[in-house]
């Protein structure tokens, strides 16, 4: 073979492999998800950028919890509100709960999600089918959760939970210490939230 048909044939090679590489996730990751927001972080268990999230809900005891974040950025706790279009309607920042809010979410945020299985009938066997809490996740500037989990019981090794995205059939594990951190969070809020009316009450870890 003649060295300059030799060199074509390197550089259409070197080309494939470049093409591949970047295909197989080794090359740089748009930003932009194709709507204008950043790109979902796979593998993480919040799917994206504590920066990108403007509103938390969480579902346990048969209460709602919300937290979201003021004009400028700062998390408040909702609690529980029959009508949130009240205008009326406001609250007022706390800096210290802000802080404790933004504490909890952090870790959360880096939270990986462990193994993952296939789930069948509901995830019953793992606790997913009556979970004892429900997380939704919602972008700041939307209304609909991007995410939406459930969470069930603790694994067999104590130290992990099983999680499920909501009407989804692939279940994982998350360290269990996270959710431990959101239930000390609701409670340091010395709140009793009213039912959440509507939705039966979720059973209790």
């Amino acid at each position: 073979m003649k060295p300059k048909l030799l060199a074509i044939w390197a550089v259409f090679a070197a080309l494939a492999a470049a093409v591949a590489w970047f295909e197989l996730g080794g090359g740089l990751h748009s930003d932009d998800d194709g709507h204008g927001h950043g790109k979902l972080q796979q593998g993480m268990f919040v799917p994206l950028a504590l920066a990108e999230v403007g509103a938390v809900e969480v579902v346990h005891g048969g209460a709602l919890h919300r937290f979201e974040r003021d004009a400028a950025g700062l998390w408040v706790y909702h609690g529980v509100h029959q009508a949130v279009s009240d205008p009326a309607h406001s609250h007022i920042t706390d800096p210290d709960g802000a802080r404790r809010i933004e504490a909890a979410f952090t870790a959360l945020s880096r939270a990986k999600l462990e193994r993952e299985f296939p789930v069948g009938d509901g995830g019953a066997q793992y606790g997913l089918a009556s979970p004892s809490m429900v997380l939704l996740f919602v972008r700041r500037g939307e209304s609909q959760p991007v995410v939406q989990y459930a969470v069930g019981d603790v694994a067999a090794d104590t130290v992990s939970r099983y999680v499920m995205l909501v009407g989804g059939k692939q279940g994982a594990t998350i360290p269990d210490y996270q959710i431990g951190n959101l239930l000390k969070l609701l409670d340091s809020f010395a709140q009793a939230p009213a039912p959440l009316p509507g939705v039966p009450g979720v059973a209790k870890p």
